[in-house]
């Protein structure tokens, strides 16, 4: 099996865009040919949680959550003992202020 690279992609910074920071940046991307998808806590050691079954085409993963009390995705480390939660709830006063501070439009609002 054999991995494919894209095209290495040089990329200017300006300071603008990262404060006090300048220069090129060289970015590339190695395209899986059977991937496999992990989640990981800190340094440990990464678990799979998806793969692929196809040696033609990689696949990808998608994950979505619709806005009510069921949309809970859960990882758990392999011990057991770290676990970190991807879910919905109603939204807070918080980020009601956020939002209104910032002008931000949120996700699936006009």
């Amino acid at each position: 099996m054999e991995n494919k690279t894209n095209q290495i992609e040089t990329v200017e910074i300006e300071a603008t865009e990262i404060p006090g920071v300048s220069g090129s940046l060289i970015t590339s991307v190695v395209e899986f040919q059977r991937p496999e998808w992990v989640f990981q806590f800190d340094d440990n050691e990464p678990v799979v949680f998806a793969w692929s079954n196809d040696e033609e085409e990689p696949g990808e993963v998608n994950i979505s959550l619709k806005g009510d009390s069921n949309s809970t995705l859960t990882f758990v480390d392999r011990d057991g003992k770290k676990t970190f939660k991807i879910f919905a709830r109603e939204i807070t006063e918080p980020t009601l202020k956020m939002i209104e501070q910032n002008g931000e439009n949120v996700v699936g609002t006009e």
